[in-house]
């Protein structure tokens, strides 16, 4: 086994805590548009919004159309809170010649009125997001400690460049780590492989250094399964999965090799560290943690958000929105719920190890150093 010399670690909720930036960032949106910001406005946004990023890493969204959609399709869950501002579609009741053409050119006015109050709602939300940072528990003592123990350290994000340049800007992240890589300057996302080879073609291009870094001497952690641990195994790095709670995403349910928990550390299925992530013990592997993996599954798909999938089929103005949510928004749950899409199936998704504290980060990579020398 290659030994680890480089690590990537995802930004938003597992450097920066994205969650609190957001429902800050959020509050302070809603209430310069005189609307207040109730805990089912926040709590709706975020999963909204996460359900957007995931179209983009899927390539059925660009990133403009995030920004401005995900706004959309909160004030049409809302509509009673937009100031008597018609959100709703227009009635396609039967209307007379003449009553029908001023219906039309009225509907048209309406929708460009919503549509800036969408830009406008999008645009202070993203003012103040680049505003501050927080860190989350501990990351700043890792990087710090790993980077003095010899690792290269990058940060890859999918974040919007403007974003995250100006909250990086605002804390001591860039002397922690050795470069930072955004997906909207290298031109591809995570999961995409291309994101992965445009980071290592760079950092070989900048830096004079007498270590190859490869995809077999980089490990990646991050907290989505979706852009973080699928583009790792795309590229063909090995993964850590930082998931505090044991919070899982739909559409995807990977079974870890490892399992670094904060009241016990024991691999999974209580096998010696020497037969983890050699690919011979890999169905193995499955088998001994099927049991318990499934269990756990059936508890947290249970507890978070199963309306993820619901969103009405609806127009909403524009017949691309329309044509994505009659792709997207009408997977049965219980497909969403059970792994079974075809891009991600769950036994096709193998993180290599998980943790739940950045603090176990130091004793894994330990045990890792153990495993390449036998």
């Amino acid at each position: 086994m290659t030994r680890i010399t480089t690590l990537f670690f995802d930004l938003d909720d597992t450097i920066f805590d994205f969650r609190a930036a957001e429902r800050i960032a959020l509050t302070k949106a809603l209430m310069a548009l005189h609307i207040a910001p109730t805990e089912a406005l926040l709590s709706e946004y975020s999963r909204i919004n996460l359900s957007q990023w995931q179209l983009l890493e899927k390539g059925k969204l660009t990133r403009d159309e995030v920004k401005l959609r995900r706004f959309r399709l909160l004030f049409e869950a809302f509509p009673d809170v937009c100031g008597g501002l018609d959100v709703r579609n227009a009635s396609d009741d039967v209307q007379l010649p003449k009553e029908a053409e001023a219906r039309r050119r009225a509907a048209g006015a309406e929708r460009e009125k919503r549509e800036a109050f969408y830009r406008r709602a999008a645009t202070l939300y993203e003012e103040a997001l680049c505003v501050g940072h927080y860190y989350v528990k501990d990351a700043r003592e890792i990087l710090k400690r790993l980077r003095g123990e010899g690792y290269r350290i990058y940060i890859v994000s999918n974040g919007s460049s403007r974003v995250q340049r100006s909250r990086i800007k605002s804390s001591d992240l860039a002397s922690l780590t050795d470069g930072i890589y955004i997906s909207e300057e290298l031109g591809f996302a995570k999961p995409d492989r291309r994101f992965f080879e445009a980071c290592f073609a760079q950092i070989r291009a900048k830096e004079a250094t007498t270590r190859q870094v490869t995809p077999e001497s980089t490990l990646i952690i991050g907290d989505s399964l979706t852009s973080d641990i699928q583009g790792g195994i795309n590229a063909g790095i090995r993964t850590v999965w930082f998931c505090p709670n044991a919070r899982r995403e739909k559409g995807i349910e990977p079974e870890p090799d490892r399992e670094i928990d904060r009241e016990r550390d024991r691999e999974i299925g209580g096998k010696p560290d020497g037969e983890i992530n050699g690919k011979q013990n890999r169905e193995a592997d499955r088998e001994i943690g099927r049991e318990q993996d499934r269990e756990t599954d059936r508890e947290i798909n249970g507890e978070i958000g199963r309306e993820t999938d619901r969103e009405p089929d609806r127009e909403i103005g524009r017949k691309s929105d329309g044509e994505i949510n009659r792709e997207i928004d009408r997977k049965p749950d219980s497909e969403a719920e059970t792994g079974t899409d075809t891009e991600t199936k769950g036994e096709d998704i193998l993180p290599d190890y998980r943790i739940s504290a950045l603090s176990e980060l130091p004793a894994l990579l330990m045990r890792i150093e153990a495993d390449s020398k036998r």
